[in-house]
């Protein structure tokens, strides 16, 4: 199963110029098998997905969220994946208490774009490790790739690539390839856990 984990739509993040149904054609003829909205600090709702995905089948649409975490005057974005408490875009997070709640819901959290802006990570990652983080996306290249390695390594942690799709350009260029097509949304986030899948560049 090929799965982009981080894209975004226009009618939820005001960066992107591509809609929820633009993103989910393209993916199909890029040969993708399912995504994951992840638009910022701001969710899908639960019956448009149900919409979507009856419409789309047998492509799988996931409703996720990245979250932009303030600390130390400077921004880093957390994806989360599996979970849908109104909670996520209504409290102002700290990373330890997103990562606290993340884990404690049994859900998914992963570092954007590590280092795209500036050579060091804001948020406590140290002590608070991500299950994965990304190491190539539209938006970041080889460059500091062995920075996001040495990352890796010290966290213990997953590498995962995602297009972070604005637009239809780079949807399906990136994604991850899952060892089977999860049962159910729950099944996907242990999936993603357990880092069972490969990485896939398609450019």
């Amino acid at each position: 199963m090929k799965i982009d984990l981080h894209l975004h739509t226009s009618e939820r993040s005001t960066c992107s110029i591509a809609s929820a149904e633009e993103q989910i054609t393209t993916a199909i003829q890029m040969g993708l098998d399912a995504i994951v909205i992840t638009d910022h600090d701001c969710m899908i709702d639960e019956t448009i997905l149900t919409v979507l995905n009856r419409k789309y089948t047998p492509f799988i649409i996931y409703g996720g969220i990245e979250i932009r975490i303030n600390e130390n005057g400077h921004d880093e974005d957390i994806i989360v994946i599996g979970l849908h408490q109104d909670i996520l875009t209504q409290k102002k997070w700290t990373y330890p208490e997103l990562h606290q709640f993340v884990i404690s819901n049994n859900g998914f959290i992963g570092l954007a774009h590590p280092y795209r802006y500036r050579d060091f990570i804001t948020v406590d990652v140290e002590n608070y490790p991500p299950h994965a983080i990304e190491i190539f996306t539209s938006n970041i290249g080889m460059d500091k790739k062995d920075m996001r390695l040495e990352l890796k390594e010290k966290l213990n942690c997953n590498l995962m690539v995602n297009s972070d799709s604005h637009n239809i350009d780079s949807t399906g260029l990136y994604y991850n390839e899952l060892d089977k097509t999860p049962e159910s949304e729950q099944e996907l986030v242990q999936m993603l856990i357990d880092g069972n899948y490969t990485l896939s560049i398609s450019l």
